[in-house]
């Protein structure tokens, strides 16, 4: 498949953006992998173990939360001075995981 072309192509699917943008990145795998062996931890937990700057840390744990691999406890509109504490949504990530084995051995889409 031409690279080009490959985000138009019908086994394309939304998960595989998804994917693209989460698992080919290294501080969002690294996240998730932290995550994945605590129940939740802070912003300042997460960004002490995961070693990166925070507006950084913030951008990453947006997108990984718009995508839905990672659950705050707190909605964004009430985390102003206050503590959020996040985890992992390990179905999501599981599910991503298989959508990308399904594209990767040509099973077709969802």
């Amino acid at each position: 498949m031409d690279p080009v072309n490959q985000s138009s192509a019908p086994e394309w699917s939304n998960d595989m953006t998804a994917i693209e943008q989460i698992f080919g990145n290294r501080a969002r795998n690294d996240i998730i992998r932290v995550l994945a062996a605590e129940e939740q931890m802070t912003y300042g937990d997460l960004r002490d173990r995961v070693g990166i700057r925070d507006s950084t840390l913030h951008r990453h744990l947006r997108a990984l939360e718009e995508y839905g691999v990672i659950i705050a406890d707190l909605p964004p509109g009430q985390r102003q001075g206050r503590g959020v504490r996040y985890s992992i949504h390990r179905s999501r990530v599981e599910s991503l995981g298989q959508a990308w084995m399904r594209y990767l051995f040509g099973e077709g889409a969802e």
